[in-house]
């Protein structure tokens, strides 16, 4: 009989959280409005996540808060902030992705547990390895992991794991897209992705939607995956609403109490309520080599939703068109525009047919539309949303609860003293009260548990309450009442206190001007295989290339299969006099933990954007780290205010934006509707896409350099970054 698997289900908003949970989720995953990786969309107010958390845990349900963005050190005394608001409310996790949040959580609030997003790009079991004892508890995987290699990681897996079963794929291995950002500053991993991989691209011979993945779907798999153990089955999408997120949610509960051998009935019955959400063409993403054959959907629009007619006319207060399927006041519509970049949506809230208002349209009819939005001509219509309105809970009976906390309460002659265990009050409250000897009708532990959890009422939550009578009392119920309103008042502001004593008690990051030194930087230089070594720099090439180097790059991506040939390449590289590696990847830290005498340098694409991320990987052993490409000046001046002779900043060359095992259907030279051109590159384990310009910035005065030395060497693009605020 095998553990069944949690079920996660997007929140955008409290009414998709309580639809998720009515459908059938055992935990949701939602943020604030900033520092996650759905800033897009609208977010959790921190009334309505208080309300939510206290939702949750009446009910017995998870909730997991996102902070899964790379921040900069100016934004660093925010996260703070932020942290110490949420070590009260207590989500169930963070989920994050930089490495700084991973350490300030673990170092300041280590009462919050930590999952690993799938933007630390975890795809094998040494990544798993690593992060055992780094304060994760769970590690949500990459989605381009297939099922046989799954398996194998859980099997070799000492924490929990997490996958994604459902909703919209991106093109390229997680946390490392750099493509929406080199398009116009919008970091994908900053929560503001512009979709570019949703585009249509051209060649000489013809032109496609060569980067547009359809949509995740799973139910066929869910058996195998219970099999396996796995702890948690992720459902994407932030972006969406209770009308998406309750069929889809439904749809997966069927299947995962679907008891075995009745599997194929379930599935037949989940597949048409997953019908009712509106979504791309379905595909089981990269779950299996066949399936990263088919994944690209390069014939058709990525536009999600349901197709329901073309723009056929365009006026100043609405537009024209021709139905394909019946339209409905208040649904949620996109018009996609023939590029694929993405369109303006909004909600029907005027119609008309012949001129005459109607609430609803019928099939290859011909329908006007009222909206003050910039319609594209010639654009295809979808619906996103729909008007259906689910029975909403009555959210007033849930308390707006700020404070989780763990209470032992020990009744005395006289009166009464409360200890917070969790967190960690440093003074008891001790508080009198007409408390004597009982002669008769004593006082229970239930009597006062029942009043003390009515903490409630005043934004206090009881994660655990231990009461403790050392006798016999007699208390009355307005005493007993008037200990606990007391008490609540002192609880609030021993916690208000603690919370603003412990936000002190963390060190602020010093903004110094910067400081010349009088080292010498060295330039280092990656040269692909096949280019000659270009003078007297310090030369890294791949750890398979034979070419003479002085430093070996593991490969960014090693699918569980291959670890064991890996761990050998590197033993073989160290027996030929190699002394230096550069890390591209969490797992590589872990297989060069196994041998002595080593240089570790940290390398595109470990994401190193601000100085507490910086100091987390000097403690894993890097002496030489190269600084996240997309930071503005301010971002990369105030790391190297603190980490100058350690610190590496790429000045020269072509870095791949978009990295991907999905097979692309094009190869070599590509461009866009506006001109910007770009060249795909396929190997044998990923395709690469590399933009036609290069990087070129003036260095940092005594700062390392590192450059990409290719056959093209085209360096033509300034200043990436630099002069703009990043997005």
């Amino acid at each position: 009989m095998h553990t069944i698997p949690e079920l996660l289900a997007p929140a955008g908003d409290l009414e998709t959280a309580l639809a998720a949970f009515e459908s059938g989720a055992d935990a949701v995953y939602g943020g604030l409005s900033r520092f996650n990786a759905r800033e897009r969309t609208h977010n959790f107010s921190e009334a309505d996540f208080a309300r939510l958390m206290a939702y949750a845990r009446i009910h017995g349900k998870k909730v997991y808060l996102t902070l899964n963005t790379l921040v900069m050190d100016r934004e660093l005394a925010d996260v703070t902030d932020f942290l110490s608001l949420m070590s009260g409310l207590r989500p169930h996790a963070i989920i994050v992705q930089d490495f700084g949040i991973l350490r300030l959580i673990r170092e300041h609030f280590p009462e919050l547990p930590i999952h690993a997003s799938t933007q630390m790009a975890v795809h094998n079991s040494a990544g798993v390895h690593f992060l055992a004892d780094k304060g994760i508890s769970r590690v949500i995987l990459e989605r381009q992991v297939t099922l046989e290699e799954l398996a194998l990681i859980q099997r070799r897996s000492n924490l929990e794991l997490e996958v994604f079963i459902h909703g919209a794929l991106c093109c390229s291995l997680s946390g490392v897209c750099l493509f929406s950002s080199w398009m116009g500053g919008w970091s994908g991993n900053r929560g503001k992705c512009k979709q570019p991989c949703r585009r249509r691209y051209f060649t000489p011979d013809g032109n496609g939607f060569f980067f547009s993945t359809k949509d995740l779907y799973t139910l066929d798999l869910i058996p195998q995956l219970k099999k396996m153990g796995i702890a948690s089955l992720k459902i994407e999408g932030r972006l969406r609403k209770a009308d998406y997120v309750r069929p889809v949610v439904e749809a997966y509960r069927l299947m995962l109490d679907s008891p075995e051998g009745e599997e194929q009935t379930a599935l037949k019955e989940a597949r048409g309520i997953l019908n009712r959400a509106s979504g791309r063409e379905w595909s089981s993403g990269f779950f299996s080599k066949k399936a990263m054959k088919s994944v690209i959907n390069y014939n058709s629009m990525g536009s999600q939703g349901q197709w329901v007619g073309d723009v056929t006319s365009i006026r100043s207060n609405g537009f024209q068109m021709k139905t394909s399927q019946r339209i409905f006041m208040g649904d949620k519509l996109r018009v996609q525009p023939a590029s694929g970049e993405e369109g303006p949506s909004f909600i029907v809230t005027l119609m008309r047919e012949n001129t005459k208002p109607v609430r609803r349209s019928e099939k290859n009819t011909r329908l006007f539309i009222h909206c003050d939005k910039a319609i594209p001509e010639k654009g295809k219509v979808f619906r996103i949303g729909s008007p259906v309105k689910y029975p909403r809970i009555n959210m007033d009976k849930i308390p707006e609860i700020r404070h989780w906390i763990h209470l032992e309460i020990r009744i005395h002659p006289g009166g009464l003293q409360a200890v917070v265990i969790d967190p960690p009050l440093p003074h008891s409250i001790t508080l009198s009260g007409d408390v004597e000897k009982a002669k008769k009708h004593p006082v229970n532990r239930q009597d006062v548990e029942s009043e003390f959890q009515k903490l409630s009422v005043d934004g206090i939550g009881l994660l655990d309450l231990t009461v403790i009578l050392d006798g016999d009392y007699f208390i009355q119920n307005k005493t007993l009442r008037m200990l606990r309103q007391s008490l609540a008042r002192r609880l609030n502001e021993s916690l208000v206190a603690y919370q603003s004593q412990k936000r002190k008690n963390i060190p602020e990051f010093s903004r110094k001007p910067l400081e010349k030194t009088g080292s010498e930087p060295v330039t280092s230089v990656y040269c692909t295989r096949g280019e000659q070594n270009p003078g007297d720099a310090w030369v890294i090439r791949d750890l398979d290339d034979p070419a003479p180097a002085h430093e070996r790059l593991l490969p960014l991506f090693c699918p569980e299969t291959r670890l064991q040939d890996l761990r050998q390449s590197i033993t073989k590289a160290i027996q030929s006099g190699t002394r230096t590696f550069r890390v591209s990847s969490l797992y590589g830290f872990e297989l060069l933990k196994e041998f002595s005498g080593i240089h570790i340098h940290g390398g595109f694409s470990l994401p190193v954007a601000n100085s507490m991320a910086f100091q987390e990987l000097t403690d894993w052993g890097a002496d030489k780290i190269l600084l996240w490409p997309e930071l503005d000046r301010s971002g990369f001046e105030s790391i190297l205010t603190h980490w100058r002779d350690k610190a590496e900043i790429l000045t020269e060359g072509r870095l791949p934006i978009l990295m991907t095992r999905g097979v692309i259907p094009v190869e070599g030279d590509i461009r866009d509707s506006r001109g910007a051109a770009f060249t795909v590159v396929k190997t044998d384990t990923l395709t690469w896409l590399y933009p036609e310009k290069g990087i070129s910035i003036k260095p940092f005065a005594g700062v390392h350099q590192f450059k990409i030395f290719t056959a093209d060497k085209s360096t033509s693009g300034t200043d990436w970054n630099l002069n703009r605020e990043w997005k």
